[in-house]
């Protein structure tokens, strides 16, 4: 797979926008692109950065992904189930940022969302799956 996109179209949730998405969503699952640098320890596990306003002085907020994020995380939340796809930048301190590669074979499994503060919202990584594990539980044979 070569493009985030086609692993994306493969797990049958393929993005709005190959350009500016942050992620998609399909009936009962919501699948994220999150950057391994904005993974953290907690209490309970790792989390992962999935939404900030701003950004070494950037404002995202008026970014179509930024908007986008927004309704994933609400679906989230109303309960679908979610999975990250975790990306390398070419360089973290650069905005925006361009993907340098991303993990290919595993998606993290996600748990609950939570607020940080009014700038910030992480997402609690619980598990890992296989992108083959994935596509048995969740696509058709058709689809595969």
């Amino acid at each position: 797979m070569d493009s985030i996109a086609a692993l994306f179209r493969s797990l049958a949730a393929p993005l709005h926008n190959e350009r500016w998405s942050w992620g998609a969503s399909t009936d009962d699952h919501v699948i994220l692109r999150a950057w391994q640098d904005d993974m953290r320890k907690a209490e309970k596990g790792m989390r992962v950065l999935i939404l900030k306003s701003t950004y070494i002085d950037h404002d995202l907020t008026n970014r179509n992904g930024y908007k986008e994020r927004e309704k994933h995380i609400a679906e989230i939340e109303q309960g679908k189930s979610v999975y990250v796809v975790m990306c390398r930048a070419v360089d973290p301190k650069v905005q925006p940022r361009d993907i340098l590669s991303f993990e290919k074979k595993d998606l993290f499994v996600g748990g609950s969302v939570i607020r940080v503060d009014d700038d910030s919202v992480e997402l609690e990584l619980v598990d890992r799956i296989s992108v083959r594990e994935f596509k048995k539980h969740h696509l058709s044979d058709d689809a595969q």
